[in-house]
């Protein structure tokens, strides 16, 4: 079985942790290097292909928004899923006017979040 490769973007520790633990228990799911900045994502992104991008836009370095233009209009084969606590109704906006698939809370049940990476291969 192929993997789908997901990198995960997310500037606090414990989200992270928690992700990858419930990520790497299912087998069709691949979990790679867990960056803690923008730069770093991008590199991450570059090295190994991911094909899903969970993508927290409020990281403390870098702006989670401008790597999402970033990986977006570089990497037209991976789907970028907003994974976040909040956002200004002018974040949203400008997602919107990019043209996001997905935004969700933080606050999900990680069994929609499975469904909504799963839905991306």
């Amino acid at each position: 079985m192929i993997k789908l490769k997901v990198l995960i973007v997310d500037d606090h520790k414990n989200v992270r942790k928690a992700l990858k633990e419930k990520l790497l228990c299912e087998p069709d799911l691949a979990v790679f290097d867990i960056p803690a900045s923008s730069p770093e994502a991008l590199v991450e992104a570059m090295k190994n292909s991911p094909q899903i991008v969970l993508l927290d836009c409020k990281t403390y370095i870098g702006d989670g928004i401008q790597l999402y233009k970033k990986i977006y209009n570089t990497y037209t084969n991976v789907s970028i899923i907003i994974h976040t606590s909040c956002l200004s109704k002018q974040e949203i906006d400008e997602l919107n006017d990019i043209g996001i698939t997905f935004l969700l809370y933080k606050d999900l049940e990680i069994d929609k979040l499975l469904g909504v990476i799963r839905s991306e291969r």
